[in-house]
């Protein structure tokens, strides 16, 4: 992701959830930090926020499985799955949100699943 993309995520989403939880935000460690960004609070623990592109084949994989081994590598109590939807299809998100359910179902501790409609759209003044 690049850092444009970056910088904007943090200023709508990130900035104002980290106010909320009154906590300052810290890259991953993880390899892929780019993607991961975990809050940081001595003894309130830690949130990791994963973000995903909705066209990312791996959508399902990096809810169900990635999500998890980054949580346990961070040692992070609660975890945020953020879906940048930048396509007309659904499918991936819906699969995403289909997983969660069945495992609220069976009161497994699952992520909050966040999407963001990030599809290119003229400006409102050009509607």
């Amino acid at each position: 992701m690049d850092h444009p993309v970056r910088t904007l995520l943090y200023e709508l989403f990130l900035e104002p959830f980290r106010r909320q939880l009154q906590r300052p935000f810290g890259p991953s460690v993880n390899a892929s930090a780019t993607k991961n960004v975990v809050t940081k609070a001595a003894y309130h623990g830690r949130v990791l926020v994963e973000i995903k592109k909705s066209i990312n084949p791996r959508l399902l994989h990096g809810f169900n499985t990635q999500l998890d081994a980054y949580q346990k590598a961070e040692a992070t109590e609660q975890s945020l799955y953020l879906i940048l939807r930048v396509s007309e299809g659904e499918t991936g998100i819906k699969d995403v949100l289909a997983l969660r359910e069945e495992k609220l179902k069976k009161k497994l501790k699952v992520p909050d699943v966040v999407v963001i409609d990030a599809r290119k759209k003229p400006s409102a003044s050009k509607r």
